[in-house]
């Protein structure tokens, strides 16, 4: 297993590596079930290309994902259920569109001030509760 890891991290976090090495040490901590969210990804090309985009894909396993309680088995059924899901109805443009940056779904023009406008997106800050954040924005600022 340290064999692929290191490719992976290599390639992931060539300039980063202090990041590169919490990856390893982590993934080496939840072996088989880290083993298992790789190989999950590796055998789906578009989850591959997302992984490009947004590295951090493969550390879901090392924090808490959408419920503190559930443990590593429980984070990988979820988020392979979150993925298959997004197959299942076609979302993969979404997925990738997404994970290239902020998707803006509504402005609000005429109720509010011209900046408004509803984003969906990819927020590290928000990683523990699932995959995507829907925002408001006034301008710059979100509320």
């Amino acid at each position: 297993m340290f064999q692929p890891l290191m490719h992976v991290s290599g390639r992931l976090y060539a300039q980063e590596p202090v990041r590169r090495w919490k990856f390893i040490a982590r993934s080496l901590l939840y072996g088989r079930s880290q083993q298992a969210w790789l190989s999950y990804v590796a055998k789906r090309a578009w989850m591959l290309r997302l992984v490009v985009l947004r590295p951090e894909l493969l550390e879901r396993l090392h924090r808490p994902y959408q419920r503190r309680d559930l443990k590593c088995w429980g984070r990988l059924e979820a988020l392979r259920a979150h993925y298959e899901a997004c197959a299942d109805i076609g979302w993969q443009p979404l997925c990738a569109r997404i994970a290239r940056g902020n998707m803006v779904l509504a402005r609000f023009d005429e109720l509010f001030d011209p900046s408004a406008r509803l984003e969906l997106h990819c927020d590290q800050r928000f990683a523990k509760e699932g995959e995507w954040a829907l925002s408001l924005f006034l301008g710059t600022r979100r509320c």
